[in-house]
């Protein structure tokens, strides 16, 4: 009894908290007051006889969770837990697995004492649970105490079970004690053993508060487990059952269909074993069309809406706003909520709704995972039927205005966040409830499959709007990491939602859809998506881009001539329109096509207009990308301004903030002067560049500068310090949670790799990628990265100038070694001899000219040759921008000969000479094999030199 207030304002308020039995509150009474009571029910303990001698029963897996509850068990004195809870949904098997370990831990002679079980009706349908005062005497005589010795009143009986206990532990003698359905804390805190040396293992779908309690949380089973459970129960029934293994993939379904809950399966085999004609595909199908799983799974008196039904009526009566939670919960189906997403659903504050959501997860109606609130599908499904009854509509509302109200609210709550979060991507400082940047990734990674099923589900609530909104700021971060599938699905309904809506995001939604289609590599689909938004365009600036956009898509197609058409008809649009950045972008692109089909005189005409426009313009972004355009289109042609000019880029690009274009043509350049005998101004401007991005601080770009440093120092022959540099670059993007970048770079370092000879690493190295790729839902780029590692042939890297593997050191080492040759051989034996020698430099001249002609031709062939590589980047021998770069001795080695064996063929051919006919015969057969070897090496150096195609960037 509570007393409240003073006065005439006090009040008197009953309050009764775990009380069992029968509870009668009467405010005034007039008369007779006649009460029939249903005595308390006693409970029933039944001894624990271990597995060899108790009765059968089916037990299928949990042999990691029996494992962990029999070392639990074990018979330790220092043992710091003597009580298990094992808590859990209804129908998870908690019974069974208590029942069975336990069995197995008295089979082992571990509780000498005694092993009791009794059943405490905590959930039981009528209401009457068993208190501990109806227990003290059963388990007394479970122990062994006779009749008589038992004492009457409860409380004297409680003593005596004690000391029994107690008694029992000082002989040595473990006790093991199961409470099964145990409902409060209170309802068994006094039946507890006292003494370590004793057990206790209860049961409960609740979360109990028990002091030294080791709790215990089962999950429904994993796939293969619930596979095994579904075909041994069939098994049992009929051991030459033929459906078992004949439809693997009904048999997954039907799984699903459970939830891989143990009382669902378990009915589920029975209904399948009753009726023998029934398949797996069968049962399936009127499970999916059924308007209740949980009414459909029922076997005789087994069902498991009656499972739920106990734990419902509950909550119901407990925890009424719990309840109404729970049923707004179930709309959203499949949907793992935030703690402010529910709140939002609801309506209510977080704070408000944290404690209910604490409430549902303590009675294992809902689970906790990453920070989400989920239900299990079987629940969901109950609860929803509940819904739909109207049993938690809201006053004066049916269920369907309370639950579209409800997702409403969660919509709207999500297009706000998610628009606060998009621009904190873009912004420094706080926006919103956002503090960064790394806030708002971390933010948009946790809710991205959420934000996914609310745009799903928006296309019930009649917004539109709000719906348009959430996709329009998830597509970004979604592009940003590269969630290749979730990005299409989500453009997909973007452009169901900007039907209804202005033309420009019709547009816009598109050309999305069609930048999703190709970063998934199916051009095609994306040509169909950007024509569509040509169509849908009107003629202004919009129309623009919409037509720029399926030139670009074209190009992707490799459809070029149509490209070439789309991109004039922009040129003559907008020289009739005077939009010259219209004009300045259809030329851009213009060039780059024409540079793909070899047309390169027209490509520079473009290109060189291009950046005129440009310039006027005064847009330094598209300025820096189309300097580095220029500068590659004047190589081409043999033109050394271009090296300048792609300087000028890079300067222009970091000047404008552009990170995308100054990575790019920091790359070209710093490639360039690799290849045109610079090395250590190469690895310098790379480093530099790497410098100048740590200090932006942004994680993506510095894994790009590190990325073009190991490139680089591949061209120069460093290999080691190039694959510590590719690995900085994995270990940044991975630290950085950017998976997509982290497996292109892994396809990079696999090539380096094997092009190095460590095949091994490669191929592990590749493996990794793909399994990136696959998670990302990325099967374009995941298919193409399954290939081999990609080793390099001789024609796909130039030669250097300063290799020394090469033609021009293995020359210089020859006329050193004749020239040697020659004035010793005069002194020795004479001026003939001399006359040999000649003879050979005659024949190593025209080889040495080659060679060093080719020097100077490398480089323009092969940027000639690379602007006019049909294969666009996406497409590429690798789902990396580019193939790996190899070292100049791997050149060497994918060329032929390199300088050492040379030499050491000639010193062997002298000394098999001179052993067999002294010093004359041995210098006229070193300095023949001397001659064929370098002739033959100086022919194959000039013939890579003229045929090589490595690509830069575009």
């Amino acid at each position: 009894m509570v007393e409240e207030g003073t006065g005439r304002a006090r009040t008197i308020r009953n309050q009764a908290r775990d009380v069992y039995g029968t509870l009668v509150q009467v405010g005034e009474l007039h008369g007779d007051l006649h009460v029939h009571v249903t005595p308390d029910p006693t409970g029933v303990v039944v001894p624990l006889v271990g597995l060899d001698q108790a009765t059968p029963e089916f037990f299928v897996g949990r042999d990691r969770e029996g494992a962990e509850l029999l070392a639990v068990l074990a018979p330790d004195k220092a043992a710091p837990e003597a009580l298990v809870v094992c808590a859990g949904m209804g129908g998870i098997g908690k019974t069974a697995l208590a029942r069975h370990a336990c069995d197995t831990a008295v089979q082992r002679g571990w509780f000498t004492g005694g092993a009791l079980m009794v059943d405490l009706r905590g959930y039981a349908s009528d209401g009457h649970v068993v208190a501990a005062a109806r227990v003290f005497g059963p388990l007394l005589r479970g122990l062994g105490v006779a009749q008589e010795k038992i004492p009457g009143d409860p409380g004297e009986q409680a003593a005596v079970y004690h000391q029994i206990l107690d008694t029992l532990a000082r002989e040595g003698k473990p006790v093991l004690l199961v409470l099964d359905n145990v409902s409060a804390g209170a309802q068994v805190r006094d039946l507890l053993p006292r003494q370590k040396v004793h057990r206790a293992v209860l049961t409960t779908r609740e979360t109990l508060a028990l002091p030294g309690a080791r709790p215990f949380e089962l999950d429904v089973f994993p796939v293969p487990e619930a596979l095994d459970m579904l075909g041994r129960a069939l098994l049992r029934a009929d051991p030459e059952d033929p459906r078992v293994g004949r439809d693997p993939e009904a048999a997954h379904h039907l799984v699903d269909l459970c939830g891989r809950l143990p009382l669902a399966l378990e009915i589920t085999a029975a209904l399948l074993a009753e009726d023998p004609d029934l398949s797996f595909a069968d049962l399936a199908d009127e499970l999916d069309r059924a308007a209740s799983k949980a009414t459909v799974l029922r076997h005789g008196d087994r069902a498991v809406a009656a499972a739920f039904d106990l734990s419902w009526r509950r909550l119901q009566s407990r925890a009424p706003t719990a309840a109404r939670l729970l049923g707004l919960l179930s709309l959203p189906a499949g949907i793992g909520l935030s703690t402010d997403a529910a709140a939002a659903l609801a309506g209510v504050e977080p704070a408000t709704a944290r404690p209910d959501l604490r409430r549902l997860r303590h009675v294992h109606l809902l689970s906790l995972t990453d920070g989400h609130w989920r239900m299990h599908d079987l629940v969901n499904a109950y609860v929803r039927e509940r819904f739909d009854a109207g049993q938690l509509a809201g006053p004066g509302e049916t269920a369907d205005e309370t639950g579209l109200a409800a997702l409403r609210r969660l919509l709207e709550f999500y297009a706000r966040t998610a628009a606060d979060a998009d621009t904190s991507l873009t912004e420094d400082g706080p926006v919103g409830r956002f503090r960064d940047r790394e806030g708002a990734v971390a933010w948009f990674e946790r809710e991205r499959l959420s934000l996914i099923g609310a745009i799903e589900f928006g296309g019930t609530l009649s917004r539109p709007r709000l719906r348009y909104d959430l996709a329009d700021a998830l597509c970004p971060f979604l592009a940003r990491r590269h969630y290749v599938s979730d990005r299409i699905a989500v453009a997909r309904h973007r452009v169901d939602a900007a039907a209804r809506l202005s033309t420009d995001r019709r547009v816009l939604a598109h050309r999305h859809l069609g930048w999703a289609l190709k970063a998934a590599g199916r051009f095609d689909e994306a040509v169909a998506a950007h024509r569509r938004a040509v169509e849908v365009s009107d003629p202004g600036q919009t129309g623009d881009d919409a037509l720029n956009e399926l030139g670009l898509a074209l190009r992707n197609a490799l459809r070029y001539e149509e490209a070439i058409e789309v991109f004039r008809q922009l040129v003559d649009r907008g020289r009739a329109t005077g939009r010259r950045r219209t004009m300045a972008m259809a030329r851009s692109n213009l060039a780059s096509v024409l540079s793909a089909t070899a047309r390169h005189e027209e490509a520079l005409t473009e290109r060189q207009a291009a950046v005129g426009l440009w310039r006027e313009l005064d847009d330094k972004a598209e300025l820096g990308a189309q300097l580095n355009g220029l500068g590659m289109a004047l190589l081409a042609l043999g033109r050394p301004e271009g090296v300048g000019l792609l300087r000028e880029a890079v300067e222009t690009s970091a000047e404008a903030g552009d990170r995308n274009a100054e990575s790019t043509a920091q790359e070209n350049y710093c490639m360039v002067l690799a290849h045109t005998g610079q090395p250590r101004l190469a690895i310098a401007e790379a480093r530099r560049s790497l410098a100048r991005f740590r200090a932006v601080g942004e994680p993506h770009w510095i894994s790009e500068a590190h990325l073009v440093l190991g490139q680089t120092l591949t061209r120069t022959g460093k290999l080691a310090a190039a694959f510590r540099a590719y690995q900085q670059a994995i270990d940044t993007s991975r630290a950085a949670g950017d998976r997509f970048a982290e497996g292109e770079y892994l396809i990079v370092l696999s090539d380096a790799l094997s092009s190095a000879g460590r095949r091994s690493e490669a191929q592990a190295a590749r493996a990794k990628a793909v399994e990136i790729f696959r998670e990302l839902g990325d099967p374009f780029r995941g298919g193409l990265a399954e290939g081999p590692p990609h080793t390099p042939s001789p024609a796909e890297s130039p030669p250097t100038l300063h290799s020394v593997h090469g033609g021009p050191g293995c020359c210089l080492l020859g006329l050193l070694a004749v020239g040697t040759g020659g004035y010793f051989t005069v002194r020795e034996v004479g001026w003939w001899w001399l006359l040999a020698g000649l003879s050979a430099l005659l024949l190593l001249a025209p080889a040495a000219t080659s060679a060093l002609r080719a020097l100077q031709e490398g480089p323009r062939a092969w940027l000639q040759q690379a602007m006019t590589n049909p294969i666009p980047p996406e497409v590429a021998q690798s789902p990396a921008r580019y193939p790996a770069f190899t070292s100049d001795g791997a050149h060497a080695r994918a060329g032929g000969m390199s300088c050492l064996p040379v030499l050491l063929v000639t010193a062997l051919s002298w000394y098999v000479g001179e052993r067999w006919r002294g010093p004359e015969a041995g210098a006229a057969t070193a300095l023949a094999a001397f001659t064929v070897l370098t002739t033959v090496r100086l022919r194959l150096f000039a013939h890579r030199a003229r045929t090589t195609r490595r690509p830069p960037r575009p």
